[in-house]
């Protein structure tokens, strides 16, 4: 399979009416299409790390540990995948610095942490995208890339540019995951003059019609 010229990030995995999102079929399945992936972690039981976007249950079956996902990971992805991990819970550095495959990996990013949090990942020498929004500005740190979210409008289709050319790593929300129409930032997107050695991604709830539309 070619690579894509825009990363597809499938949001929570490649899930449909049959596959439930952030579920070890929604994952294995976005990995086999040659898809990267956003993914989010919580700690439970202490010690730790799940695959879930809301908090868990005590009792809650059928859980996807990080461990297993990594197993996965390295059974089903290629050269070209990534995983950006969205982190759902602060306290998760004790736990993540265990995890040498992380360490320098350029294939993980991790995001969405509070400040403290993420700057002690980064120091830990794991990947870290800082993030902005029409309601956030970038935090200055050094981090290793910019996640671009946009709750209420389109806005960094007019906006100053020179930020997203500071970042080796930029990946973009796209629209729909919050219930916006993703035709505008798509199109946008598409014809963005990125430097040629800038990794551009778009995390999406749509990654076939994405890779359809950015490779025709």
């Amino acid at each position: 399979m070619s690579k894509d010229k825009i990363k597809i990030f499938a949001h929570r995995g490649y899930w449909d009416n049959t596959i439930q999102p952030n579920s070890k079929e929604a994952l294995v399945r976005a990995l086999k299409e040659g898809f990267s992936i956003e993914t989010d972690i919580r700690d439970f039981v202490g010690n730790e790390i799940a695959i879930s976007h809301d908090p868990i249950t005590i009792n809650e079956k059928g859980l996807l540990t990080l461990n297993q996902f990594l197993i996965i990971f390295d059974k089903y992805s290629n050269k070209d995948s990534s995983v950006a991990l969205n982190i759902k819970a602060d306290g998760l550095e004790g736990l993540l610095n265990s995890f040498n495959q992380l360490i320098n990996n350029d294939s993980f990013f991790f995001f969405d942490g509070s400040f403290p949090s993420m700057k002690r990942l980064k120091e830990s020498d794991l990947k870290c995208l800082d993030r902005v929004s029409e309601f956030e500005s970038p935090s200055n740190y050094f981090f290793d890339g910019l996640w671009v979210d946009a709750f209420c409008k389109d806005w960094i289709i007019n906006s100053d540019h020179l930020l997203l050319k500071k970042y080796n790593n930029v990946i973009f929300v796209s629209p729909e995951l919050h219930n916006r129409p993703h035709k505008n930032l798509w199109n946008w997107l598409k014809e963005y003059n990125n430097d040629q050695n800038q990794m551009i991604g778009l995390c999406t709830d749509f990654p076939d019609k994405a890779r359809e539309y950015f490779n025709d």
